[in-house]
Parts: C-alpha cells; structure tokens; sequence
C-alpha cells in the first residue's frame, strides 16, 4: 500500500512538477521573446522614417519633381519629413562634383543647408560601388563628427534618371538619439537594452543617451567603442560568452555572465538588413529578476515532496495496521488448517471496523473448530487432507489390519469409582492408548465402552499395516505396566469395506466386514488367556502371515467363535523371543 502510494503520488509530483516547471520556463521564454521582438519592432520602427525618406527624395529627383541642385525644395522637403521623423538628423546631396555636396544638417533647433567639399571620407565612385553590392540601399558604417560630438548612421542611395546615376543622397540617425530610444523600447527598468554593430563594437546603448558620453574619435574613423574596451563589463565579452542551451522553439540566444559577485542573463537576437555586419539587438538582466518565479517552483515542489513522504509513512503505518492483523490470521489460518488449533491465538480486537468485524468471526470459527476437534478423531482429518485421491473417503474394499484394546476387569473395578472417577480413569486410558496408535500412523474408529478400535491401512495406504498394528499392541503393553489397568488387545488382518458411513447429517469413517466380528471374537478368547500380565496380545493366523520375521509368537491354538464354522487359529504376541 506505501508503495502504491509512493508511486502514485510520486507521479502526479512529478508530473505536476514538470507541468509547473514547463510552464515557468514557458514564461520566461515568452517573456524573452515578446521583450526582444518589442525592442525589434522599435529599432525597426525608428530607422523606417530614415528608409523611407531617402525613398522618397530619390523619387521624387528621378521623377523631375525635385532638382538636386535646388536647396530650398530639399530644405522644405527635410523639414516636412523630419516634423513626423524627428529621429533623422540631416540629408546630405552629393551630384558627383567633389566639390558640389549639399548638406541639410539640424541645428539649434533649425535646419542649415550649407555645401561641403571633406564631410565624408568615400568617393562618390566607391559608394556607388558598395550600393551596387548591397542593393538599393547601402547602411554605412557609423562615422564620428568630431565638429557635432556625435556619431551618426547614414543609410545611402543612389539617384537615377534614364538608368544613369546623377547623384547620391544620404541620410542617418545619432546613435545618442538611437541610444535614447531603447530604453522606450524596452519599457523595462530593470534591464539594460544594448544593440551590438557585428561582433566587437557597441552600437547603441544607454551610456550614450547623453550626447557624446562614451564618444571620442577623430572625425571619420569608426565611431562607436569596442567591445573589449567598453565601460560596460556585463557585455564586454559578449562575443566570448558561451551559448547557454536556448528555450524551447525559441528565436533568441542566452547567455550568462558573472560580474563581481552578481550573476547576469544576457537575451539576444541576430538582426539582419542594416548592412554588411549584422546588428544584435538584446538586453541584460540580474538572474534574481527570475529567482521569485523559480523560488515559488522549488518550495511547491519541497512541499509536494514533503506530503508525499508523509503520504507514504501514513499508508505505510495504515497498512502495518490492516496488514498486522491480515497476517496473524493468515498464520492462525495455517496453523488451522494443520489441525494445530490449542496453539492457535484468537485474534484481538481491532479500532478498524472490518478488521474487529474479521476477528469475531474468526474467534467464533476457532472457538466451534476446537468443539469439534473434541469429537472428531484428529489424525484421521489430517490424513484425509494429506491424501493425494479427492475420493480417499469414499467406500472402498482393502485389505486391512483392526485392533480391538479392552480393560481387563473394569466392571469390577468401576463398582466402587464414581462416576468421576470413572472418566478420569478411562479419559488417561485412552490418552495413552491413543498415542501409541498414533504413533504407528494408526486410525482410532471409536470407543465402545471402555474398549478402543481400531485400524491400520487406511486412508493412508500402508504395505505394512499388520506390522504397525503389533508394535501398537507392544507399546500400549508398555505403557501400561505402571498403571492400575490390565488390557486385552486383539487383532485381525482381512478384506474389509473402508470409508464413510452414515447419514446425510452425520458420517463416520469407519471399516465394516467379517474381519471386525472375527476380530471382535478374538478379543473374548483373550480373556480365558489372562495370567496377570499388563496386556494379553493375541493376534490372528493372518496377522501372523502379513508381519515380518523380526516379531515374536506364541501358538495358543484354534478356538471355536460364534458365527464362524471354521476354528481361527491365534498366537500371543510376546515383547521379545526370549519372554
């Protein structure tokens, strides 16, 4: 019962474990991927006004609707874009003469459009080649502008009209302005949202929502910090940190990181079409930002782990007790069934109604068992039971051996008992008289008086039943000679019918047949043999014939008995040959 217990509580724990388990790591991870597909959405929201002016201008040029050289109508056209994308930082129109670059830039709080001849490093042909390489739009690596404190991400395009390029047009963000913006995007203050250019420089990140913090290059060069040297530990190794197995069907890369003695969760995701290098957009968090979700898991799970045991101790107590007494009636019922009922314990009293029920009726059972244990011969019950034929009771015809045991004078001798007396003398007879034919595997048929009957050979079959019969006589001879009582015993080997006797009610296992009555007949010879002896054993010419060599007789004679034609010759049977 504890064990089916155990196992049944143990699965519903570990599935209800799992099942919490699968659906805190199912959190986490939706968690993960709608925070990294918000702060997606957002860079991909706040860089499409940039595309699409760009778009825009260079159709509009291509159409005849602007004029690359007509500074007002690109201003007007920049500052209508830039009233619904304040994100764009500036335009820059370059027609193909080094010397005739337009730049619209946004300044205190105005937009300027001056010509530049050195802004931008690239010549006209080498961006037109990385366009022809990337496609329609080419995004520049971020440049500093040492003159602005600021580093900006310029999206480029080429200027078509009649399939021959005419110009070139440009237009980016700041990355403070970039940077600002994920901290919005994230809605989160207890992450840090970062965006990564490649695998070695930091792009956007909230150190540089401050105009120009964390910036300091030479005008041109790269203008974003490695990651190796940036301030921030938590992502300077990002690039080295081991993938941590990613969430179920999940689109975002984990990492971990240990910095002081705080452990970090680092979520990323790939992000591809800014360029060339692929951007990473991800945020990091402290690990116990999750240790409440997982704190609440492992103490739900120690609870169930605890009711369980005590479920199990519980069902293993319940079962001692239903079990303790299941068993010890399980024993009685053995120890029934063997016929040993005086060492058979009744049963005690149980706080469990079944179980006390059980008991009662079990007592009950052995108290009528050990009734009819008093009237019922014992050893013929027992080897009934050990008989391998079903029908060993049943009528049959054998050759067997009977034994008639009587006292010798106790008509006499009763005269003066009372009656209790009497039974005490007789109930000690038989006791001994019983065990020396018990002994011999005997089968004791009844009591007449205070004569004892008899047989050998049945239900048990025995090749040497006459044998068995004589060493009987011997040992009750025995037994008897420091005792009050003299004895007569007879016996008879013959054809006899063996098995139950009687009524429908009540049935005897008994023998009838001639070799009874002869049998009976011999045992009144044995009274004219009586010369003081303990017992006078006389035994028949067929007895006599079925015995081995190894036991003693005297011929007393024949001897004419009522009912039979025929003398029966007999022979006393003596301890020894020497007697």
């Amino acid at each position: 019962m504890a064990g089916l217990v155990s196992l049944t509580a143990g699965l519903v724990l570990a599935l209800s474990s799992y099942a919490n388990y699968r659906n805190t790591s199912d959190l986490i991870n939706e968690q993960a991927e709608f925070g990294i597909d918000r702060m997606e959405a957002g860079i991909r929201n706040y860089l499409k006004p940039v595309s699409g002016l760009i778009t825009r201008l260079t159709d509009d040029v291509a159409n005849g609707r602007l004029k690359l050289d007509d500074r007002k109508s690109i201003l007007d056209f920049v500052d209508g874009a830039r009233s619904v994308a304040p994100q764009i930082a500036g335009v820059l129109v370059w027609s193909g003469d080094p010397s005739d670059r337009v730049q619209v830039r946004y300044r205190q709080g105005q937009f300027l459009v001056r010509k530049t001849g050195s802004v931008h490093r690239l010549k006209f042909d080498e961006i037109v080649e990385h366009l022809a390489k990337s496609g329609s739009f080419w995004w520049e690596t971020p440049r500093y502008s040492k003159k602005a404190k600021e580093t900006y991400i310029n999206i480029w395009a080429q200027v078509k009209k009649a399939d021959k390029i005419v110009g070139l047009i440009a237009t980016g963000i700041s990355v403070s302005g970039f940077s600002a913006t994920l901290k919005q995007a994230t809605r989160d203050d207890n992450v840090t949202p970062f965006v990564l250019y490649g695998n070695n420089h930091v792009l956007a990140h909230p150190k540089f929502s401050k105009s120009g913090e964390g910036l300091g290059f030479e005008d041109g060069e790269i203008g974003i910090p490695r990651l190796d040297n940036f301030i921030d530990r938590t992502i300077a190794n990002f690039a080295k940190l081991e993938k941590q197995q990613p969430f179920k069907a999940s689109t975002v890369e984990v990492r971990k990181v240990k910095v002081g003695n705080t452990e970090r969760i680092i979520i990323s995701r790939k992000l591809t079409g800014f360029g060339s290098q692929p951007w990473y957009a991800g945020v990091y968090f402290d690990r116990g930002r999750y240790q409440d979700q997982q704190m609440r898991l492992i103490m739900a799970m120690a609870i169930g782990a605890v009711l369980t045991i005590m479920a199990v101790l519980f069902a293993f107590f319940l079962a001692r007790r239903v079990s303790g007494p299941v068993g010890q009636m399980a024993r009685s019922a053995v120890k029934i069934g063997e016929l040993e009922l005086t060492n058979v314990p009744e049963l005690p009293a149980s706080s469990i109604q079944e179980l006390d029920e059980q008991s009662k009726a079990f007592n009950t059972m052995l108290k009528t068992l050990r009734l009819f244990e008093t009237y019922i011969p014992k050893r013929l019950v027992q080897q009934l039971i050990q008989a391998p034929d079903q029908h060993a009771a049943s009528l049959r015809e054998a050759n067997l051996t009977v034994m008639f045991v009587d006292i010798i004078g106790f008509t006499s001798m009763s005269e003066n008992m009372s009656a209790a007396g009497v039974a005490r003398l007789l109930n000690g007879h038989f006791c001994r008289v019983n065990e020396c034919i018990e002994a011999t595997n005997g089968t004791i048929d009844k009591y007449i008086g205070d004569a004892v009957m008899a047989f050998w050979g049945a239900p048990e079959e025995q090749h040497d039943h006459a044998d068995r019969a004589c060493r009987a006589a011997l040992a009750i001879a025995a037994a008897l000679e420091e005792q009050p009582v003299r004895v007569k015993i007879a016996i008879h080997t013959g054809e006899l019918i063996v098995g139950d006797i009687g009524s429908s009610e009540r049935v005897n296992y008994t023998v009838i047949g001639d070799t009874v009555n002869t049998c009976s007949r011999i045992e009144t010879i044995a009274s004219r043999m009586d010369d003081g002896a303990s017992a006078v054993i006389l035994v028949s010419q067929q007895t006599r014939d079925a015995t081995s060599d190894d036991l003693c007789f005297e011929a007393s004679g024949s001897f004419a008995v009522k009912g039979k034609q025929k003398k029966v010759k007999v022979y006393r049977l003596k301890p020894d040959c020497q007697s």
